[in-house]
C-alpha cells in the first residue's frame, strides 16, 4: 500500500493488530515506522508510571487540602500579624477553649469560634466607625446635640468595656443597634439641617459601600453577629435616605438614579 499510516492508526497497535498490507507498508515506510515505534514507547511508559502513581502516599485531594491551608495561613501572617497564632489553638481542646471564654482569659481560640477570626471583627469595626459617621453626620457640629452626641459616642469608644461575658457583649450590641436604627429612622425623618439632594445623593453613595463591603465579609462568615447587624443597619439607612431625597424632588420627579 502507498498511503501511509494515520496516527491513528499507530495507536491503535495495541488493540487492533496491524493488516498484512499495513505490516508489508510498515517495512518499506521509515516515516510510518517511526510514527509506530513512538506510540509503542509512549504505551510502554504510561504503563511503567501506573504503579508508582498507585502506590503513591497521600490523594490528591488531601494534597491540594494541605497546600490551601497553607496558604490561608501565611496569608493571615503577612496580613494580620496578630492572629497568625490562631493555628495554633485548632489543637486546644474545646473544654479548655470554653473556660477561656468564660473566665476572660481571652483564649484566641474561644473568641474565634463565636465571633469569627479578628480579621472579621475588624471589618465589623470599621463598619461601626463608617455608620456611626454616617448617623452623627446628620446632626449638625455646631448644635448642642451634635456636640453632646459626639462627645457620647468618642467617651463611649474609648472607654474601658465591661461585659462578663460574650453573651452578655450580644446582648448588648442587639440592644444598640435596634436603639441605632431606631434613630437613625427619626434623623431621616425629622433632620431639617439637611434638604439639599446633594447630601443625600452623597450618603447613598457611601451607603451602598458600606453595604457592599458587608455583603462581601458576609459571604465568608454568613453567620456572624456582628456582620449582619452592620449590614442591616447599613440598609436600614439607605432606606431613610431613599426616603428623604424622594422628599426633595418635585411631585411629578421619581428617583431614577442618584
Amino acid at each position: 500500500m502507498s498511503t501511509h499510516l494515520t496516527a491513528e492508526r499507530c495507536a491503535a497497535f495495541d488493540h487492533e493488530p496491524f493488516t498484512p498490507d499495513e505490516l508489508a507498508h510498515l517495512a518499506t515506510c521509515a516515516l510510518c515506522r517511526a510514527e509506530r515505534d513512538a506510540m509503542v514507547s509512549l504505551v510502554t511508559r504510561a504503563a511503567a508510571e501506573a504503579p508508582r502513581a498507585a502506590a503513591a502516599d497521600q490523594p490528591r485531594l488531601v494534597t491540594w487540602e494541605a497546600i490551601a491551608n497553607g496558604l490561608r495561613e501565611e496569608t493571615d501572617r503577612q496580613v494580620f500579624p496578630d492572629v497568625a497564632s490562631a493555628a495554633v489553638s485548632r489543637e486546644t481542646p474545646a473544654a479548655a477553649t470554653v473556660h477561656d471564654l468564660s473566665s476572660g482569659a481571652g483564649g484566641v481560640g474561644g473568641r474565634a469560634s463565636r465571633w469569627g477570626t479578628a480579621a472579621v471583627r475588624r471589618a465589623a469595626a470599621a463598619l461601626l466607625l463608617v455608620g456611626g459617621g454616617a448617623v452623627l453626620g446628620r446632626v449638625s457640629t455646631t448644635s448642642p446635640i451634635g456636640r453632646a452626641v459626639s462627645e457620647v459616642a468618642v467617651g463611649n469608644a474609648l472607654g474601658d468595656s465591661e461585659f462578663t461575658s460574650v453573651d452578655n457583649a450580644t446582648q448588648v450590641l442587639a440592644r444598640a443597634q435596634r436603639d441605632y436604627e431606631r434613630a437613625s429612622m427619626w434623623l431621616a425623618s425629622n433632620d431639617s439641617t439637611a434638604r439639599n439632594s446633594d447630601v443625600y445623593r452623597a450618603r447613598l453613595a457611601a451607603l451602598d459601600q458600606m453595604m457592599a463591603a458587608s455583603r462581601a465579609a458576609l459571604r465568608d462568615a454568613p453567620q456572624d453577629p456582628v456582620l449582619n447587624h452592620y449590614y442591616l443597619a447599613a440598609y436600614t439607612a439607605r432606606e431613610a435616605t431613599l426616603q428623604a431625597l424622594g422628599g426633595t424632588l418635585p411631585v411629578d420627579k421619581v428617583i431614577e438614579r442618584y
